[in-house]
């Protein structure tokens, strides 16, 4: 019994390890956000930021709206380094492994529709036959709206429930933002996207699985979402930046960086204003869309909410 106490602890310690490091893996995995390709895209996204705000461009402009030491090594930004490689090893042990189980939601789900309905049916599944490219383009984009729209009902719940504001507050202490800042999470708030995540893709996998058995896939490039890739390119990394980049008449569609920097203002006319992920049309259906003008600026953080200490952030859901 001792020595599979000792094999367990030394596998959890091995896995906690391998999660602590992953981070140095994400510019090489074309899922993440901080993938090289995507870094690539914010850099043309902040040459033309600049050629459009001063009507030339050179290095000496770009390395100021890039930022230096002040600001890649200010305190706030160091405490997102923290929480994202020590979250990296929490998420590894304690949260990938319930994501396996949407493979279990989604038979579920077709099982369960199967009893439904199998009667009318007199079959196993309804078997819509329809051309594998049109399923997997179904299957894409419902899965895409979905996604969008958990991901904005969530978001608006934890800043509408008092006990969930105070574990999704760590992500707002933020008072400078970096692409890093996407990782300053508190772990609880990562479970809870977690369950969100294995309900939503298992539930719609569920659906089309019941739908066109057999059929089932997305869209992909380099093996991996390509939606998510193409939201991952379209300026992402600038969301968590100092880079009011406006997408123009397309805010109405999407949420833009700088919409998303007013999510992060201290400002009370901004509270509770773009919760959206990707699809700004969520928030106009919640009557929380804002659309800054051009002179606004963005001082982020939490008011008395300052400290820097990592125990600080984990245990702020537990202070109240």
């Amino acid at each position: 019994m001792i020595e599979s106490d000792i094999q367990w602890l030394f596998q959890w310690l091995q896995d906690f390890t391998n999660g602590v490091l992953s981070p140095f893996s994400f510019p090489f995995d074309p899922a993440r956000r901080l993938y090289w390709g995507a870094i690539i895209s914010a850099l043309l996204c902040i040459v033309f930021f600049v050629w459009q705000r001063h009507g030339k461009f050179n290095l000496s402009l770009l390395k100021r709206y890039v930022g230096g030491r002040q600001y890649w090594w200010h305190p706030s930004a160091r405490l997102d380094y923290q929480l994202w490689f020590l979250n990296a090893g929490i998420k590894v042990v304690f949260i990938t492994p319930l994501l396996v189980a949407k493979l279990v939601v989604a038979v579920g789900v077709a099982a369960g529709l199967r009893d439904m309905f199998g009667g009318v049916l007199q079959g196993s599944n309804l078997n819509i036959q329809l051309p594998t490219p049109v399923v997997i383009a179904l299957f894409s984009i419902c899965l895409f709206v979905a996604e969008d729209f958990s991901r904005f009902l969530l978001h608006w719940c934890m800043h509408r429930v008092p006990c969930l504001w105070n574990i999704h507050k760590v992500h707002h202490t933020a008072e400078v933002l970096t692409p890093v800042t996407l990782y300053r999470s508190h772990p609880l708030e990562l479970l809870l996207a977690a369950w969100r995540n294995l309900l939503v893709v298992g539930g719609v996998s569920g659906v089309f699985l019941f739908l066109f058995e057999g059929q089932i896939s997305t869209w992909e490039v380099l093996g991996v979402d390509l939606l998510g890739m193409l939201f991952n390119l379209a300026a992402a990394n600038l969301r968590h930046s100092h880079i009011r980049l406006s997408f123009g008449g397309f805010e109405s569609i999407f949420i833009s960086p700088r919409m998303h920097q007013v999510h992060h203002s201290r400002a009370r006319h901004h509270y509770d204003k773009n919760f959206g992920s990707c699809l700004s049309i969520w928030d106009r259906l919640w009557r929380t869309y804002y659309q800054p003008a051009d002179h606004e600026q963005c001082k982020f953080g939490v008011e008395g909410e300052s400290s820097t200490r990592l125990i600080h952030h984990y245990l702020m859901p537990f202070r109240k």
